[in-house]
């Protein structure tokens, strides 16, 4: 499916960004294995050549500038080109808000949003001059709110909006950019017996990154091992209420009645916070 690819994984010594580098060298990509713990990168890369696949290993940081471009680099210096990039390497905190702390933060914030750009910034601009490839951004369903992970879920709410500007920005060129909100079982989710097995999400990494999916960008796709579907669209105008002028009595009147049908409910388990006393 991958034939000749060129793609870099980035956190794919474990989990998730492991099992889809063994997939996509077993689809015949040439895969860079990236991960900050080199041990865990170069048994990854190890297992692939030892089953005849292609891959190098990468141990830059993502969270840094310099060394998230020496990603795509070795990528082009390696293989030639970079015709896919999965940006998988996250972490996650879960506390109440109020305990949220600034060195979290940080923690978060440089790796799952900077890292996302600054690996995404890389990849896209050699994309855009060779007018193909395909960026993959693996984001989480928690995005639309659970509860004691603002943090994180904050973070994967930036790389929805990333993944939808990107696509538009890459489209004139021939480039394809998504996002995966996957349930898998890692170190990361707490192996939960509830989640989708890691080779399982990968299958559908490939599929995405492949020719055949040359139709879809600018969508966020929800896979759980059982359930496969698409976020739809987030609109704010459909209803609308419409005055020449508001006073306070009229957006009293239009946020109490004529669009308290229309209050979503929120977070991934569907809390209707108007019940709440």
């Amino acid at each position: 499916m991958l034939e000749a690819k060129s793609i870099v994984i980035t956190g794919s010594g474990r989990g998730l960004g492991r099992a889809t580098a063994i997939a996509a060298a077993r689809a015949g990509a040439n895969v860079v294995v990236n991960d900050v713990d080199g041990d865990e990168a170069r048994a990854v890369v190890q297992q692939i050549l030892d089953e005849g696949g292609s891959a190098v290993v990468s141990t830059h940081s993502v969270a840094d500038a310099e060394q998230a471009a020496a990603i795509v680099e070795l990528c082009i210096s390696s293989f030639g080109s970079i015709d896919g990039l999965v940006n998988n390497a996250a972490l996650v905190v879960n506390v109440p808000a109020w305990e949220t702390t600034a060195a979290d933060i940080n923690r978060l914030v440089d790796v799952n949003v900077k890292g996302l750009f600054y690996c995404g910034v890389a990849a896209l601009a050699a994309m855009r001059e060779q007018k193909s490839g395909v960026v993959l951004n693996i984001t989480s369903r928690s995005h639309i709110g659970w509860p004691e992970a603002s943090l994180y879920t904050a973070t994967k709410g930036a790389v929805v909006s990333a993944t939808y500007s990107w696509a538009l920005d890459m489209a004139p060129f021939g480039v394809r950019v998504l996002a995966l909100a996957p349930t898998a079982q890692t170190r990361m989710s707490g192996e939960r017996t509830s989640d989708s097995d890691p080779a399982d999400i990968a299958q559908v990494i490939l599929y995405l990154l492949s020719d055949r999916a040359h139709e879809l960008s600018g969508q966020i796709v929800r896979f759980s091992g059982d359930k496969l579907s698409l976020l739809s669209r987030p609109t704010y105008d459909d209803p609308a209420v419409e005055r020449d002028h508001f006073s306070p009595g009229q957006i009293a009147d239009a946020l109490e009645n004529d669009l308290a049908g229309s209050r979503v409910l929120i977070g991934v388990n569907s809390a209707d916070l108007s019940k709440i006393s």
